[in-house]
């Protein structure tokens, strides 16, 4: 999960440099093992985020049944603490889309927190549910492409 927020990080301070304060660039100063740590890079991204010119901050981690399970601990509890612990600041803007295949172990870590959590269920049981997801959505890219090519025609 480290290198996640990494690449979360370099995206953020890529599309807006100014929340890469002097403050910031200080923690990444003479400590090598930075990058390993996820609460450190965690802190960094809640120290970036409630800059007053921070705007909205949106995540989106695919594949979240993909992470190993002490990394994707680690995620459940940082995120489990910015929205429900009332530890972090009502004003942060900070979003995350999270994905995850609903046969992973994922979802049982959002359980203690219940019904509290915006979820969407895409109920993929079976073979033919699953083949007919993947059809519309096919349908859909393809009449996005053509609208696409039309454009540029």
């Amino acid at each position: 999960m480290s290198s996640a927020m990494c690449s979360i990080l370099r995206q953020l301070f890529e599309q807006r440099p100014e929340l890469l304060s002097s403050k910031i660039q200080a923690q990444f100063k003479g400590r090598r093992t930075l990058t390993e740590s996820f609460s450190s890079l965690w802190k960094i991204f809640i120290s970036a985020a409630q800059q007053s010119s921070s705007g909205d901050i949106i995540c989106i981690i695919d594949g979240l049944d993909e992470c190993k399970k002490g990394d994707k601990k680690k995620l459940i509890a940082a995120l489990n603490l910015l929205y429900y612990s009332g530890s972090y600041p009502k004003t942060l803007n900070i979003r995350f889309l999270l994905t995850s295949t609903p046969f992973g172990h994922a979802q049982r870590h959002f359980q203690p927190v219940g019904k509290e959590v915006p979820h969407i269920n895409m109920g993929i049981g079976n073979q033919a549910t699953t083949d007919q997801i993947f059809k519309q959505m096919r349908i859909v890219t393809e009449d996005v492409a053509q609208s696409i090519r039309r454009a540029f025609n």
